[in-house]
């Protein structure tokens, strides 16, 4: 079973874990996690999201701390990049709308923290790296202990300018996102999603082109399709059909701005909704896989607390999609 926690829900964990208990209902879950944790019941895999914005904490000793618990609690698993997922799902669908091959799962959960590098990720690695000591590094990061050692390291030379960086470029796409939100105020429901779909099309053209010319086709063929057809293509690719709900539904609740980190967040759970057996979230977003029956599509349970998590494991649990 893998259960997804939001960075808020690992330090809610994580002042369990060190009994520095500040959230009503959380007193024990850490043990209770931890036991199911070590008996591989249940494993809580970390995502190149969780790295990044755990590295951007200045607080040396809540770093440490946080990373102790990324480590007992992870031991290691993690999920795979959204673009890696995303390109073997969007070839699997491919295959599947022109030869009639049934798609299968990606291989989303690996472990140690090189496994959540994407394919340029390794590109960029593998200049300065030969194929054997790549493998060597991979392997070692999946190791006992290799995550703490990882987040512990003393790297403080550039640490401020690089979260204000992040915090720039978050809060762009914030406001490029409210622009293009207000640009769309007075489209209809299916109107918002079909121009969504028109955006992944333009987005992943290279993806898309380098997959179908093996099959002898053209980004011509695909096109094809039709609206109807392109509108089916990209609704049964999970990562993208959960994205594109999600952000429609962000998109709509007008009383709320959009906010610096929902970038990051749909990325995570774009990955976390379809593939995870629970996630554990804050309210907006939990509200928003149900209202948009994301969670019932998938099979997933959602969850805004880590007190509603024991009574989950304790309870009969329908088979994913």
């Amino acid at each position: 079973m893998h259960i997804f926690l939001d960075l808020n829900q690992w330090i809610y964990l994580s002042r369990d874990h060190h009994g520095k208990l500040q959230q009503k209902g959380h007193n024990g879950i850490a043990s209770t996690l931890l036991k199911k944790v070590q008996k591989d019941e249940v494993r809580i895999p970390l995502g190149i999201v969780h790295f990044l914005e755990h590295l951007q904490n200045e607080n040396v000793a809540r770093r440490e701390r946080l990373a102790e618990v990324f480590e007992l609690y992870s031991r290691g698993w993690c999920f795979a990049s959204w673009s890696d997922i995303c390109d073997f799902e969007v070839r699997q669908a491919l295959h599947y709308v022109f030869d009639g091959v049934a798609p299968t799962r990606p291989t989303v959960f690996g472990r140690g923290f090189v496994f959540t590098a994407s394919a340029k990720g390794r590109e960029i690695l593998s200049k300065d790296h030969t194929r054997e000591s790549l493998a060597l590094l991979a392997a070692t990061s999946a190791l006992p202990a290799a995550t703490f050692n990882l987040l512990t390291t003393t790297i403080d030379a550039n640490r401020k300018q690089q979260k204000t960086v992040t915090a720039n470029l978050n809060c762009d796409n914030a406001r490029a996102s409210e622009d293009l939100r207000t640009h769309r105020r007075q489209c209809s429901r299916e109107e918002y999603r079909r121009a969504q779909h028109a955006t992944y099309t333009l987005e992943l053209e290279h993806v898309l082109v380098d997959q179908l010319a093996p099959m002898h086709r053209s980004i011509q063929d695909f096109l094809a399709l039709g609206r109807e057809g392109l509108s089916r293509f990209w609704s049964d690719i999970p990562s993208i059909n959960t994205d594109c709900e999600l952000t429609a539904y962000r998109d709509r609740q007008w009383s709320r701005k959009v906010q610096p980190n929902d970038v990051r967040d749909l990325a995570q759970l774009a990955i976390a909704v379809p593939y995870c057996d629970a996630v554990v979230v804050e309210k907006f977003w939990k509200r928003a896989i149900t209202e948009t029956g994301l969670g019932q599509r998938y099979g997933t349970s959602v969850f805004s607390s880590l007190a509603e998590v024991p009574a989950y494991l304790d309870s009969e649990r329908k088979p994913k999609w």
